[in-house]
């Protein structure tokens, strides 16, 4: 007997098996008998599909998607599992990951006209309209999730959860090298000091060449690390979940000295007049010596929530956001406060100041332009999505990309009216980003993106 005739044997006598046991309970009756049947009958595929179907009737739509996936990828034969994919996606907006799908059916089944109907009109709906940007290129980098990029002196590195890191020349998106690290990425990629540092979701610190990839040291924290690394004279300084700041040696990773907290560091530091500024899981905002890690403000200024927002450093003024919803403006010595603005959800994203005007993007949808002198609004506008990048000035408009939104919004820096909103393909996970006359974008499809801006 075949291999293959021995498994359908088996198969059939585990449902014969199955179907007694099912049948020895009152549910056997009427249509929990027929569903039986179904499943009993159906490949993993088939019921990993089933599942999603399940999850799609009661709206949650992110595990039904993560079902067809799993379907997919354990058939790719399973055009119904593609199908429905492609539909999900399309219905989010997400039109390449859409069409990368609609593509694996098409190839399959080409002669299957009612198909080829419903292939024709997910692509007609994920149909790309032109942009007040052109396109400059498009480069995929993988089916996984960037976790950032960074961009300096024409090259552009991206990071990407699954622990890939790449580089690409910005001017045409052709890869230069690519590393692996052990474990998954968490953090947006950093450069300084010669280094390109890359935090790990298994606590690790990767230093690397920029030039080629090349690992130059490693340093291993006690928990995921998901802010970007800040280099400053010779220094990394690195906040990991947990609970620690670190300060190393830029070199060899050397570790000279650490600061311990109750709670986790989430927010990434910044740099000023041999000082280190950065909030804390406990709620703290906190300045201390770059060099010996000894507190200034003591024991610092306390919010009522997570400070995960890296502080912006303005003239003589420190701009911070928090979890309570609030962005303090504080006084660069002493942490005394000059004013605090209240928003209507937590502030991830660091504010950005244009002359003496900070222009506040918070978690509760709205971006708001305030006084810097004052803290009072100027005007504020709701954008529909969760904010949770910083919004990128560039002359007289403020880009800014939402958390879950494909789009990309261009506001007028003067009033907040949005000038345009252009469809990017996918939900863009990392702010705007502006180089050399272009604007990048990471997708969550796995998809960098450049558009001219001239």
């Amino acid at each position: 007997m075949s291999l293959q005739v021995r498994s359908s044997v088996y198969r059939v006598l585990s449902f014969i098996v199955l179907l007694a046991v099912a049948c020895a309970a009152p549910a056997c009756a009427g249509g929990r008998l027929a569903e039986i049947v179904r499943v009993g009958l159906s490949s993993p595929s088939e019921r990993l599909e089933m599942e999603g179907d399940a999850a799609a009737q009661e709206g949650r739509q992110a595990e039904a998607i993560l079902a067809y996936r799993r379907a997919a990828d354990q058939d790719g034969r399973n055009v119904s599992a593609l199908m429905k994919l492609a539909q999900a996606y399309a219905g989010q907006g997400r039109r390449r990951l859409a069409l990368r799908y609609v593509e694996r059916v098409a190839a399959q089944n080409s002669a299957d006209a009612a198909l080829a109907q419903a292939v024709a009109e997910i692509k007609a709906a994920t149909a790309s309209a032109e942009g007040p940007l052109a396109l400059a290129w498009a480069a995929p980098i993988g089916e996984d999730v960037p976790a950032g990029i960074v961009v300096e002196a024409g090259v552009v590195y991206v990071a990407l959860e699954q622990g890939s890191t790449q580089a690409r020349r910005a001017a045409d998106g052709q890869q230069i090298w690519e590393i692996r690290t052990a474990g998954g990425v968490s953090a947006a990629p950093a450069l300084g000091g010669g280094l390109l540092l890359i935090g790990g979701l298994d606590g690790v610190l990767h230093a690397l060449t920029p030039a080629d990839g090349r690992e130059r040291w490693q340093f291993k924290t006690g928990a995921p690390i998901h802010a970007p690394a800040t280099v400053t004279d010779g220094i990394v300084y690195c906040a990991s979940s947990d609970g620690r700041l670190y300060a190393l040696a830029a070199g060899d990773g050397a570790l000279l000295w650490k600061l311990e907290t109750a709670a986790p560091m989430n927010g990434a530091a910044t740099l000023a007049g041999g000082v280190v500024y950065i909030g804390s899981g406990e709620g703290y905002i906190l300045a201390l010596d770059a060099r010996s890690g000894e507190q200034i403000w003591n024991p610092g200024v306390l919010t009522q929530g997570p400070a995960e927002c890296q502080p912006l450093i303005v003239g003589q003024r420190v701009l911070v956001g928090s979890g309570d919803s609030r962005l303090y403006c504080l006084a660069l010595a002493s942490g005394g406060e000059y004013w605090r603005y209240s928003t209507a959800d937590a502030i991830y994203a660091q504010p950005a100041v244009i002359s003496d005007t900070v222009y506040l993007a918070s978690a509760g949808r709205t971006l708001t332009a305030l006084d810097l002198l004052t803290g009072e609004a100027e005007w504020e506008i709701n954008l529909g999505s969760m904010l949770i990048y910083p919004p990128t000035p560039a002359g007289d408009l403020l880009y800014v990309v939402a958390n879950g939104d494909p789009r990309l919004y261009a506001i007028q820096r003067s009033d907040g009216q949005i000038l345009w909103q252009m469809d990017t393909g996918d939900w863009p996970v990392s702010p705007a980003l502006i180089a050399d006359g272009l604007l990048f974008l990471a997708g969550k499809d796995g998809a960098l993106l450049a558009y001219r801006l001239e």
